[in-house]
C-alpha cells in the first residue's frame, strides 16, 4: 500500500543558513525521504488551497492552488487534483525562520492527520509576509513541506534570499494592498515549483550508491593487514581518505607501520604491523576511510552478512577506555565525512596481543555532530573504520594488524586450543545467552566466581540472585544503556536459566537489535515460564501482528 502524504511548500520572512550544496534550498533530513522519491511520480497528490500571511492576517488563494495542480501535471511530477482544505495558521509572529518552518509543519501536520486527504501525497503552498518596509512589499524565504497522512515530515525544503533562485525572482512590489500580495504569491509559487522539480531530481540523483563487493577467502575478509605504505590521500572534495589521525585538545597520536614490534602470536615471518603512539588528556586516534584503487575516492564496500569484525590488539593493562568505530553509509553526493559511526566501547585492561571480535550486533550509534543520516546499520555501504582512545595519563604505545571481516563467528570458526583459550576476546556477555557459544575454560572459571560471588548476599539462593540482577539490567535498560543491561540479563539467566524476567529482556533488545526471529523466540520462552504478566504478553502479541 502507497503511503499518502501532505506536501507543503511555504514562503517565510527570516533567514535560516543553506546547509545544501547540492540544489537550491534548504531540505531537513526525513527517514520517509526514500519512500516519496520512489512514488511520487506515479502516486495521487491532492493540493490544499494556498495560504498566505502576515502581520495583517490570513488570506488564501485558489488560483495559485491551480498553478500548481496544472504544473505537477504538465511536468508529469504526480497526479495532481485540488481539493478545498484549508491551513489553519495564525498570524505569525517574530520568530527564527526555521522555527516559524517547524512550527507550521507540526500544525499542518495535525490538520492532515484529522483529515481523510483521499490520495497519496497532497500539497499546499504557504507565503508569509513581514512586515511593510516604507512603500514595499516583499517575500523573504520559501519553503516546501512534505507530510505523511499521520502528519510526518517525508520531504520538506525552504528557500530565502540565501538561495540564487529566489534572488532572481524579485519578490517584491510597489503595491502592497491584498492585490500586491496575491501577485507575489503567484510568483512564489513559479518559483517553489521550480526548485521542488530541482530538488526531487537531484535527491534522486544523490541516492547512496552501494558498496563495492568485498574478496573473502574462507568467509573472511581483509580490510588492512599492513604490509605496504599506508593510504594517505584527499578526494576531489578535499576530504581525508586513507589513514589520518585525529585529536581533541592537548591530545597527540602518530602512526607508522613497523616491524619492529612485540612478537605477535601465529604471525608470518617479517610481519609488518600498525603501531600507534598517543599521548591523550581528551581524545585521539585514527581513521582509515576506504580509498579507492587510485587513491583519489572515497569508496564504501558492501558487507552484507558479515557477522563480526576482528584485529589484532597490543594492549597495555592501563585502564584506558578505546572505541572502535565502523563508518557507515554517507550521504548521496556528500563533499564531506557525514558518514555513520557505530560504536564499541572498551577497556585496554589485558597485556600483550589479543584478537578482539566485535559482533557487529553489539555496536551503537554513536552521534559525531557531522549531521550523518540515521537509518540504521545496514552493512550494505561501510565506508571505513577507526580506533578512538581516551585519556592515557601519559605517553602509550599500541600495535593493531590484520582488520578483518567475518562471515561467521569467530568461536565458531576456531577450535579450542591455544589460540582460542588464550588470545580470543570476544564480548559475548553482551549477546543474549552468551550468543550461545561453547566458552573458553577461563570464561568457565569466570562464570564460576561470579555464581559465587552473587549468591553469597542470598544465602546461596540462586533464584533469587538472578532476579535482583534482572531488576539491574531493567534499570540499565531505562537508562537506554543497553550494553550494561544486556549483561546483567545475561548475569541473571546465568544464575537462573528459568528467570522470566532475563528473558524478556533478550526480548526488548533483540527487538531494537532488528534481531525479530530471536525476539519471538526470547518472548515465547519467557511466557512458557508462566502466565503473564500482560505488558509482557502484549509485547508479543504486538511484534507478531508485525511480521508478514
Amino acid at each position: 500500500m502507497r503511503r499518502a502524504t501532505l506536501f507543503v511548500l511555504t514562503v517565510v520572512a527570516s533567514f535560516v543558513p543553506c546547509a545544501s550544496a547540492l540544489a537550491d534550498g534548504y531540505r531537513p533530513e526525513s527517514p520517509l525521504e526514500q519512500d516519496f522519491l520512489e512514488q511520487f511520480d506515479y502516486a495521487e497528490t491532492a493540493v490544499l488551497t494556498t495560504v498566505f500571511r502576515g502581520p495583517g492576517g490570513v488570506d488564501y488563494s485558489t488560483t495559485s492552488r491551480q498553478r500548481i495542480v496544472d504544473y505537477l501535471n504538465a511536468q508529469s511530477l504526480t497526479k495532481a487534483r485540488a481539493t478545498d482544505v484549508e491551513p489553519r495558521l495564525e498570524t505569525p509572529v517574530r520568530q527564527p525562520q526555521f522555527k516559524l518552518f517547524m512550527d507550521s509543519l507540526g500544525k499542518i501536520g495535525k490538520q492532515v492527520a484529522a483529515t481523510d486527504i483521499g490520495a497519496d501525497y497532497a500539497m499546499v503552498l504557504e507565503v508569509v509576509f513581514p512586515p511593510v518596509m516604507g512603500d514595499r512589499i516583499a517575500v523573504f524565504g520559501i519553503h516546501v513541506f512534505i507530510l505523511t497522512p499521520d502528519g510526518e515530515n517525508a520531504f520538506s525544503f525552504l528557500l530565502n534570499s540565501h538561495h540564487a533562485s529566489f534572488r532572481s525572482a524579485g519578490l517584491s512590489s510597489s503595491d502592497t494592498s491584498l492585490q500586491g500580495r496575491k501577485e507575489l504569491v503567484l510568483k512564489s509559487t513559479t518559483v517553489a515549483l521550480k526548485v521542488l522539480e530541482e530538488q526531487v531530481s537531484r535527491a534522486r540523483e544523490c541516492v547512496p550508491r552501494p558498496g563495492i563487493a568485498f574478496a573473502t577467502t574462507g568467509g573472511i575478509g581483509t580490510i588492512a593487514d599492513f604490509e605496504s605504505e599506508l593510504p594517505v590521500s584527499t578526494d576531489g572534495d578535499g576530504v581525508e581518505i586513507g589513514f589520518s589521525t585525529f585529536n581533541g585538545s592537548e591530545s597527540r597520536a602518530w602512526m607508522s607501520i613497523t616491524d619492529d614490534h612485540p612478537a605477535r602470536p601465529f604471525e608470518q615471518p617479517d610481519n609488518h604491523v600498525l603501531q600507534i603512539d598517543v599521548d591523550v588528556n581528551s581524545w585521539a586516534g585514527i581513521l582509515h576511510r576506504f580509498e579507492g584503487e587510485a587513491q583519489d575516492e572515497w569508496v564504501a564496500y558492501d558487507l552484507r552478512g558479515a557477522r563480526e569484525l576482528s584485529f589484532w590488539l597490543y594492549g597495555n593493562d592501563s585502564g584506558t577506555s578505546l572505541a572502535f568505530d565502523v563508518l557507515d553509509n554517507r550521504r548521496g553526493c556528500s563533499i564531506s565525512d557525514d558518514a555513520e559511526r557505530y560504536r564499541y566501547q572498551f577497556v585496554d585492561d589485558f597485556s600483550g596481543w589479543k584478537l578482539i571480535s566485535i559482533p557487529f550486533e553489539v555496536m551503537s550509534r554513536a552521534d559525531v555532530g557531522n549531521d550523518a543520516p540515521s537509518d540504521g546499520f545496514g552493512l550494505a555501504s561501510v565506508n571505513g573504520w577507526g580506533l578512538g582512545i581516551l585519556k592515557t595519563f601519559g605517553s602509550k604505545t599500541y600495535y593493531i594488524d590484520d582488520v578483518q571481516v567475518r562471515y561467521a563467528p569467530i568461536l565458531e570458526t576456531t577450535p579450542a586450543g591455544e589460540l582460542r583459550d588464550q588470545y580470543v576476546w570476544c564480548p559475548i556477555n553482551e549477546l543474549p545467552m552468551f550468543g550461545g557459544f561453547n566458552k573458553t575454560a577461563w570464561q568457565l572459571e569466570a562464570d564460576e566466581k561470579f555464581i559465587q560471588m552473587a549468591v553469597s548476599g542470598f544465602d546461596g539462593d540462586r533464584v533469587a540472585a538472578a532476579e535482583k540482577f534482572a531488576q539491574m539490567g531493567w534499570n540499565f535498560y531505562q537508562r537506554d544503556d543497553n550494553s550494561k543491561a544486556i549483561k546483567r540479563f545475561n548475569q541473571a539467566w546465568l544464575l537462573d536459566a528459568r528467570n522470566q524476567h532475563a528473558l524478556w529482556g533478550f526480548a526488548v533488545i533483540s527487538v531494537e537489535r532488528g534481531k525479530i526471529d530471536d525476539a519471538v523466540r526470547f518472548y515465547e520462552m519467557a511466557m512458557a515460564i508462566r502466565p503473564g504478566p500482560e505488558k509482557l504478553v502484549e509485547e508479543y502479541e504486538e511484534l507478531r501482528r508485525l511480521l508478514p
